[in-house]
């Protein structure tokens, strides 16, 4: 039999224990979160915000501005309605690559520089090499 004292302490010590196993634990619905891929973007959602960051771009380039800027953005959502990823962009864009771009075309230094030749845009959705899939 385990002596009075010691018993007083195991049970002083147990609240403890499950203490620290409810702090250390994973978060609410982030149980298997670790290395979860990250998840794919819809191309509509992307569309938005690639348009968005094109208003500021010309408007940074001096290209737009006052009402002409307005418009730009006023265009982007109905623009962007039933945009899709092309058939040949397989595997589709995850919030990484996406959000690449999106940084990329935030850059001032990037402000001139064609999305066509902005490699976190182009890696988004590669196009299909010559030959190859549809």
């Amino acid at each position: 039999m385990k002596a009075p004292a010691q018993e007083r302490r195991v049970a002083q010590g147990l609240p403890l224990l499950l203490l620290a196993l409810l702090l250390v634990g994973p978060a609410p619905g982030e149980v298997g979160g670790c290395g979860a891929d990250p998840f794919v973007v819809e191309a509509e959602d992307f569309c938005r915000d690639q348009a968005a960051w094109e208003c500021r771009r010309a408007e940074a380039r001096g290209e737009l501005e006052g009402e002409s800027l307005s418009a730009c953005f006023d265009t982007i959502p109905n623009s962007c309605v039933g945009a899709g990823w092309p058939p040949s962009c397989v595997p589709r864009p995850t919030s990484l690559q996406t959000n690449a771009c999106l940084d990329a075309l935030a850059l001032e230094e990037n402000v001139r520089v064609p999305i066509e030749e902005l490699a976190a845009c182009v890696d988004v959705c590669p196009a299909a090499p010559a030959g190859g899939a549809p």
